[in-house]
């Protein structure tokens, strides 16, 4: 079992190299999340604050950053330069950009690929299901059978069980 470390914003900020403001971040986090319909993991934490003398702990919802998220921003910052940011965020965190830059037959092809994909995959089910149902129906037969064989041999005892009256 593989284990993802998360990294809250101001850790991030520290791990990615290029990158020095927490505005920027949570700035390109929002417009990943809006525009690029990519979710990020929340966590709850708690702070205390101490208003007008009174100690008080509220918990606060927080984006955290995986490890491989915060490579993909590593990356962004490197490639921001050159294609600007909302190229470049679309091009690492949306996953149906690739589709909208395809051309008509580029796009049928990767759908009838997908479409194969499914469909060997539901012939595959279908094919366990037939050499489980045929495993049914035989346990069914043998089962059938042994019932039978028992009312056989009740039906020809010799009264043991009889009622007296």
């Amino acid at each position: 079992m593989s284990t993802t470390n998360y990294f809250t914003a101001y850790e991030a900020l520290e791990k990615i190299q290029g990158l020095h403001s927490l505005s920027t971040l949570n700035s390109w986090a929002n417009f990943i999340q809006k525009e690029c319909h990519y979710t990020f993991r929340y966590d709850y934490a708690t702070f205390t604050n101490f208003n007008k003398g009174i100690e008080s702990s509220n918990r606060r919802k927080i984006r955290t950053f995986s490890t491989s998220e915060i490579q993909l921003l590593q990356k962004g910052v490197h490639l921001m330069p050159t294609l600007g940011r909302d190229k470049t965020l679309r091009q690492l965190f949306d996953t149906d950009d690739k589709y909208n830059n395809m051309n008509h037959h580029e796009l049928m092809a990767v759908i009838w690929e997908k479409v194969e994909t499914n469909l060997k995959e539901i012939k595959n089910d279908i094919d366990k299901l037939a050499i489980h149902c045929q495993e049914l129906t035989h346990q069914y037969k043998d089962i059938h059978q042994k019932k039978d064989e028992i009312y056989e041999q009740d039906n020809t005892s010799s009264g043991w069980f009889r009622r007296k009256r």
